[in-house]
């Protein structure tokens, strides 16, 4: 193997990695909106797949165009560039692969955010929301739906159908440079496709979502989630580990926010508030805090194990 069928092999293997690695936080990140009124979240969902896409965009080009010993130093130059659509255009003369005008539009809107977004707040301008008004347009557009953006007068929620559109959209193009990168390495006789089952990469590219269905990879995860949270409570006298977590006393929370509480274990999403409030139990109410977080750490810990024999009684 030479210097450029190495090139074309391991390092982009992991740049496929990370940039499945954001499209994935792009689609969770989306999922997770409530409404469309705070750039800073909005900011961040454009962002990671905006790099996302560039990233699959330049690997197909390291595996489609011509590089030579000669010419490699010219042709690393050609890939400093934002522009998603113009990378686009590049592979469009390779392979032929062309989207549809949602598809374009989202790359549209992906090369706008990344001229005109990424720092216009340190620019002395006239909007500040430029991420907000893009994301917006692009979603009532596409969908022919008006959207309410402002925390003041009211808000639209992020329903499924926004979830739907953007996730289809992001995960179809990622899918079809991937699909693309796939074959160019066939041809080649390299494995620059393959990727680790669990990561978050393996979730966007190995499975195969039916008419574009990506935002149902985060309706699974949260199904799973509560499904593993349900079990470890009513399995909880049968187990040993089950045992062990009963025999810790529950901090005095808010038994008002018991809901409240499990839609934040759920989703992954804690905020400061619930920390503070974790955090001013240990100050005040937590005898031996040394003890309790010995078994906190203990607990999740695939590399620690409990004896069968183990009860409430038992010493640790």
């Amino acid at each position: 193997m030479n210097r450029i069928e190495y090139f074309k092999n391991f390092p982009m293997i992991k740049e496929i990695e990370i940039a499945g690695h954001f499209v994935y936080s792009s689609m969770k990140s989306f999922c997770q909106l409530d409404s469309f009124w705070n750039e800073s979240d909005i900011f961040y969902v454009l962002y990671t797949a905006s790099v996302g896409i560039e990233r699959l965009q330049k690997v197909l080009l390291v595996l489609s165009e011509d590089i030579t010993a000669e010419n490699v130093s010219d042709f690393e130059k050609t890939l400093i560039t934002h522009s998603h659509q113009d990378l686009h255009k590049r592979i469009q003369e390779q392979v032929g692969l062309s989207f549809n005008s949602s598809q374009n539009k989202f790359l549209s809107m992906l090369t706008a955010f990344y001229k005109s977004c990424r720092y216009d707040r340190f620019t002395f301008g006239i909007s500040y929301q430029k991420e907000k008004d893009l994301l917006i347009e692009y979603l009532s557009s596409g969908l022919n739906c008006k959207i309410i953006a402002d925390s003041f007068i009211g808000n639209t929620s992020n329903d499924r159908r926004f979830k739907k559109y953007y996730c289809k959209n992001l995960g179809s193009m990622a899918k079809a440079y991937h699909s693309w990168i796939s074959r160019k390495a066939h041809e080649q006789n390299i494995y620059t496709y393959e990727l680790p089952y669990n990561s978050s990469a393996g979730k966007i590219f190995l499975p195969k979502y039916e008419d574009g269905t990506y935002y149902r990879l985060f309706e699974q995860e949260e199904l799973t989630r509560k499904e593993y949270l349900l079990f470890l409570i009513q399995r909880a006298d049968d187990t040993t580990w089950g045992k062990f977590i009963k025999s810790i006393p529950p901090l005095e929370l808010d038994e008002a926010l018991y809901n409240s509480y499990a839609s934040s274990l759920i989703s992954g999403q804690l905020s400061l508030s619930d920390m503070d409030e974790v955090e001013a139990e240990y100050d005040y109410e937590v005898e031996n805090k040394k003890e309790r977080l010995n078994m906190m750490l203990a607990l999740g810990n695939p590399l620690v194990y409990l004896d069968e024999d183990f009860d409430e009684d038992t010493e640790y």
